[in-house]
């Protein structure tokens, strides 16, 4: 009997963490895992393929465990779903990782796994909103992040307003291939 049947039928009662105007950033539970496609992003060679992602297959189990041992009443790490307001469709997850409270800082990370939905402007609304609450609700001073893409680091420096913070050449083994990764980071006062 399969433990984790798909039930696209019921309608998810969202809680909202985050409000923006065209997303809201929501709190993932385990009716999220249960009931939507979030786990399957993982699986999808094209929605990963500039992401330390795509090594081994991805499950509704899996999933389930990856949010019990380290997101679930975690301090140093936390992930939101991406929440399509007029379509009241969970379209992907962005977090906050590494949250060092001494030193103020912290990593980011985001996919929006839902292809039809991967535009600029909800990558950007997205990070937005969690920089916001990083700095006044985190007090985090520092936030950065890294990428198998280049295109994807500059996006974070011409639009977000991050500085490159150097390159680790062929550091990251990639569909066949060591991939350079890119670093930036973004201070906030």
């Amino acid at each position: 009997m399969n433990k984790f049947p798909m039930k696209s039928s019921k309608k998810i009662q969202y809680d909202i963490f985050l409000k923006g105007s065209e997303l809201d950033l929501i709190v993932l539970n385990e009716d999220i895992i249960n009931y939507t496609q979030w786990y399957n992003w993982f699986n999808d060679a094209d929605v990963t393929s500039n992401m330390q992602q795509h090594y081994y297959p991805n499950s509704k189990l899996d999933q389930l465990e990856y949010f019990n041992e380290n997101l679930k009443n975690s301090h140093q790490n936390f992930q939101l779903g991406i929440l399509h307001k007029d379509d009241n469709k969970l379209i992907g997850v962005i977090s906050l990782n590494a949250i060092d409270h001494l030193n103020k800082k912290c990593k980011v990370a985001v996919i929006i796994g839902e292809k039809k939905y991967q535009s600029m402007n909800y990558f950007l609304e997205a990070n937005r909103l969690i920089f916001d609450h990083a700095v006044s609700a985190l007090g985090m001073r520092r936030i950065e992040g890294g990428s198998l893409s280049k295109e994807v680091a500059l996006l974070h420096e011409r639009m977000l307003g991050f500085h490159s913070e150097g390159t680790k050449i062929k550091e990251v083994f990639k569909d066949g291939e060591y991939r350079d990764v890119y670093y930036f980071a973004k201070l906030f006062d």
